[in-house]
């Protein structure tokens, strides 16, 4: 007759893979745990070797269940007004490469360029799906009460590519007004004259402000 083996619980399996990464990278299973859990408190040389480690056995930690845990996701949304946009492509990559370097993973969220599915996604952050959003955007996806300081009234935010006009909201991009002199003055510099600008629609604010300094 076959003898049934009791099943090893969960938690049990958990902590055994933590000992056996613990001792095959020869730190502590605390700093094991921190290596997964919040990267940015071990070196990343101790990082590297604990998750070259991790790779090497196959384990794969409870991201949901160690983020319930902490009250974060580590999950970063990226709202972008047009995912088939080329523009987008390197800027997607380079988030994702400093995210994953952070132990945290991306989700991206095509708004096409609709308020209505913009402060949807937002929503995420309430729900704990994730713990910040990178907006692609010159709106912002929360209603803002001018009376207020904005940093009291939104979820950590950072507003990238097309700036939104609201102050005290960190942002992240280039200069497109300069963009449109150093162009020109380029081509004025070659001895034209006769100078022409292909510009994007009058919406978008990034098109306004290098027609601008055209």
């Amino acid at each position: 007759m076959n003898k049934r083996l009791p099943a090893q619980s969960k938690s049990g399996h958990k902590e055994l893979a933590m000992s056996d990464i613990a001792s095959k990278a020869g730190v502590c299973k605390a700093t094991v745990s921190r290596a997964l859990n919040t990267p940015e408190r071990v070196s990343e040389a101790t990082r590297n070797k604990v998750l070259a480690v991790v790779s090497e056995m196959g384990y794969t930690p409870n991201k949901l269940a160690a983020g319930l845990r902490q009250g974060k996701s580590r999950n970063i949304a990226i709202m972008l007004p047009d995912i088939t946009n080329p523009y987008f492509s390197p800027v997607i990559r380079s988030i994702e490469n400093v995210a994953h370097r952070r132990g945290y993973s991306v989700i991206l969220n095509d708004t096409q360029d609709n308020p209505v599915l913009e402060k949807t996604f937002a929503g995420m952050v309430k729900t704990r799906q994730v713990d910040g959003i990178i907006t692609n955007s010159s709106r912002i996806p929360f209603d803002i009460d001018p009376s207020l300081p904005v940093e009291e009234q939104l979820p950590p935010l950072v507003n990238a590519s097309e700036f939104t006009e609201i102050d005290g909201i960190p942002k992240v991009g280039v200069d497109n007004y300069r963009i449109g002199v150093e162009a020109t003055e380029h081509l004025l510099r070659l001895g034209h004259r006769q100078i022409g600008i292909i510009a994007g629609p009058d919406s978008i604010n990034s098109s306004r402000l290098r027609e601008t300094g055209f």
